[in-house]
């Protein structure tokens, strides 16, 4: 049986969840995966693609791949008979291989073991060694379906921190209700008590009023660099936060990254919400902060204005504008050493200020349609740096 097997141990594993086949289904583009693997990244992505090629799959029941069920079946009962078994026997001794070299990596049978080769190596029986290389392969598969695609992980991540959101949300809305009928029931029990409840009544809307405060506070945003958007002259470093103008690199030219100006926008964006980050500008004598829509030009030079998808505010030579059409310039009591940005995306508003006093700096009033990104650039002097600060 198992030099009739077609199929290795990697054939028998669903791409999507690295597990051995469970129902494998076949799509019209010809990759397999467990049925309830697809239906599920189906209904979580909204559309029927395949994962691996991006190909629409017209039908939203595939078809049973039964040479991989049996297959499947087959592994599960006896994952031995897929081990490689080229030579049956021991090429020098002619006995039946029955153990695996740990150290050597090769079968070998049992008069091998206290042979000169193989003496005092760790060994163990196929079927042991068979298991074992399937749960290496497994994390090895799942590794590499994440490094392969990195826009697509960090697109679940930004998917995964709405929805935790939106239960949030929804809890505190449940919490708000829970308040509201206690603070009403309490009040009608009140009404024919003494003046010493009225102040516990002052004192419990007190805690509800601290509480909706507590909802309404803006939480700083985690923002890093992302290298795919980077032009070739900025260096990247301290794990994502820092850009230095410097020595052009060799980088591919995809179609995200921004190549018209010495910029970099940020790995995450933002569709709702209020959210903060601080920049660092104390080491660049010419810098652009601000946010960009996902959709502006990369390749080609254009004005960074809000008609361009640009709310941007900059500095040159201590010589501080608004990037407006035409530009505004912005006259401050002393130069800021780390910029603060503020994004009200359903307000359509982009802020600045001074962290250090908090000085407001400017503010745009637009409408935002679409994602929108923190963009940062530095000037063309050797060294001038950005930095994102810590919240």
């Amino acid at each position: 049986m198992a030099q009739e097997c077609s199929f290795s141990m990697e054939d028998l594993q669903c791409p999507v969840c690295c597990e051995v086949f469970n129902i494998p289904v076949i799509l019209s583009c010809k990759h397999s995966f467990c049925k309830t693997c697809i239906q599920t990244h189906w209904d979580r992505m909204g559309t029927r693609q395949c994962p691996l090629c991006r190909r629409t799959e017209r039908s939203s029941r595939p078809p049973v791949n039964m040479a991989l069920k049996l297959a499947s079946d087959v592994f599960k009962k006896k994952p031995e008979q897929f081990m490689a078994k080229s030579v049956e026997r021991c090429s020098r001794h002619n006995e039946q291989l029955k153990l695996f070299c740990r150290k050597d990596a090769e079968l070998i049978c049992i008069v091998c073991t206290s042979s000169r080769s193989h003496k005092n190596h760790e060994y163990c029986p196929i079927a042991e060694a068979a298991s074992d290389i399937m749960v290496r392969k497994h994390m090895l598969t799942c590794m590499k379906m994440r490094l392969s695609n990195p826009i697509h992980f960090y697109s679940n991540l930004q998917k995964q921190a709405a929805e935790i959101a939106a239960e949030v949300k929804q809890e505190y809305e449940k919490l708000h209700i829970i308040l509201r009928e206690e603070e009403a029931a309490r009040l009608i029990v009140l009404q024919n008590e003494s003046g010493s409840k009225t102040a516990m009544v002052r004192e419990k809307l007190e805690e509800v009023n601290k509480k909706e405060v507590l909802l309404s506070v803006i939480f700083p945003a985690s923002v890093n660099f992302d290298l795919n958007t980077a032009h070739p002259n900025l260096i990247i470093k301290d794990e994502l936060t820092t850009i230095s103008y410097g020595k052009k690199q060799q980088l591919p030219d995809n179609p995200e990254r921004c190549t018209s100006r010495m910029a970099v926008l940020a790995a995450n964006s933002f569709n709702s919400g209020k959210q903060r980050w601080h920049v660092e500008v104390a080491y660049s004598k010419e810098w652009y902060v601000g946010v960009a829509r996902e959709s502006i030009k990369r390749k080609t030079a254009v004005f960074l204005n809000p008609k361009e998808g640009f709310w941007v505010i900059s500095n040159n030579e201590e010589s501080y504008w608004a990037q407006t059409s035409p530009c505004t310039r912005l006259t401050l009591k002393k130069p800021p050493q780390i910029i603060t940005v503020e994004l009200d995306y359903d307000k359509g508003k982009v802020s600045f200020s001074d962290a250090a006093d908090g000085g407001s700096i400017y503010t745009f009033k637009d409408k935002f349609t679409e994602k929108i990104f923190p963009y940062f650039a530095t000037g063309i002097k050797e060294g001038s740096t950005l930095r994102i600060c810590a919240l």
